[in-house]
């Protein structure tokens, strides 16, 4: 008797489950999300420091001695080109000192040759320095897009200022 209950409420949990599921679940992108601190252990890369974070302990900093912070790269066979068509990234960032060269970089290439390339000044987003602000940026994904290409996502500070920024809680959506 207790295992036909069992039973009996097993298959009402799954009918009302997937009854109260919608298309809009169905269509749900495909996030990828980095808090940095999962990177501790597994990388060593001098753009990782422990300090003030978002969240967490560990964050990226960038400053005029490293001005490329760690970041995604992605070949495009290993993540959803033949469903998206877009792609949104964005970081949590500080900046000790408001500065215009300061972005969170969106690039995908070929054989060394740009495909699409997208930035965002940090200084669109942050007002006030030692706070920290989401910084977004998106690009589109072309068609035909060649299975080589690779996704490159990250802080750069192409101008070495003397401004050090800080990113953490990287998230990037394949939009369909």
């Amino acid at each position: 008797m207790i295992k036909k209950i069992n039973l009996f409420a097993l298959i009402a949990l799954a009918t009302l489950l997937f009854a109260c599921s919608s298309d809009e679940d169905k269509k749900n992108p495909l996030t990828i999300t980095n808090d940095i601190d999962q990177m501790v252990g597994w990388v060593q890369h001098p753009t990782i420091i422990k300090g003030d974070a978002h969240s967490g302990k560990y964050m990226i900093k960038v400053d005029s001695i490293l001005p490329y912070g760690l970041g995604l790269y992605l070949i495009a066979e290993d993540f959803p080109t033949k469903i998206a068509k877009s792609i949104n990234a964005s970081i949590w960032g500080k900046l000790t000192k408001l500065n215009d060269s300061i972005s969170l970089v969106i690039d995908l290439s070929s054989k060394g040759q740009s495909i699409t390339y997208n930035s965002s000044n940090f200084n669109n987003y942050i007002k006030k320095t030692g706070e920290w602000e989401k910084v977004d940026v998106s690009i589109n994904i072309p068609k035909n897009l060649p299975l080589d290409a690779t996704l490159k996502i990250y802080i750069w500070d192409p101008q070495k200022t003397n401004t050090t920024a800080f990113g953490d809680d990287f998230e990037i959506t394949f939009i369909e």
